[in-house]
């Protein structure tokens, strides 16, 4: 097996581990699909490696999972960044080489250079980013609400068909 797919293997496991955890916790529906959602949210919002920075930021006013905001933030890795980074710029009508280099020196920490170079065309990248990643943002916390509810209604319904066939089994 290739390295990468073992990477990608691997990464799928942790994240399979991370929701079997999550659906064992205590947490509300809404706690869980608010975290992922503001997980989604941080994963697709351009912050440069300080997403964990900015989930333990957000923490103290919103009530949400923070297990839930962490798996939400996997949406966004090195295999879908460009497509969320074109999409971001397709939604504001500018051209995702408009904005690469100066994408560039904000990750390679260079400010000085970044700040001499800003543009219109970056801001409206940073406009179209916070649509697309509020979308996506609201678009996940209504999948995870319903999914937890199918979820959760489907484990009650098996629970009591078990009780009811034990107790046919009993009596």
């Amino acid at each position: 097996m290739s390295p990468i797919i073992k990477k990608i293997a691997s990464l799928l496991l942790k994240i399979e581990h991370k929701v079997k955890q999550l659906l064992t916790l205590r947490a509300s529906k809404h706690e869980i699909a608010l975290g992922i959602a503001i997980g989604v949210f941080v994963g697709v919002f351009p912050t440069f490696g300080a997403g964990a920075l900015l989930l333990a930021l957000l923490a103290p006013f919103f009530k949400f999972n923070i297990t839930a905001a962490i798996i939400g933030t996997f949406v966004a890795n090195p295999l879908t960044s460009l497509f969320w980074i074109s999409l971001s710029c397709s939604v504001v009508g500018i051209d995702y080489s408009t904005v690469k280099n100066s994408i560039e020196l904000i990750r390679h920490l260079e400010l000085a250079k970044f700040l001499g170079s800003v543009s219109v065309a970056v801001g409206l990248y940073f406009i179209g980013n916070v649509i697309v990643s509020t979308a996506s943002g609201l678009l996940s916390y209504a999948i995870a609400r319903l999914s937890l509810q199918f979820y959760f209604h489907r484990k009650k319904q098996k629970l009591i068909k078990a009780a009811t066939e034990s107790d046919k089994n009993g009596s």
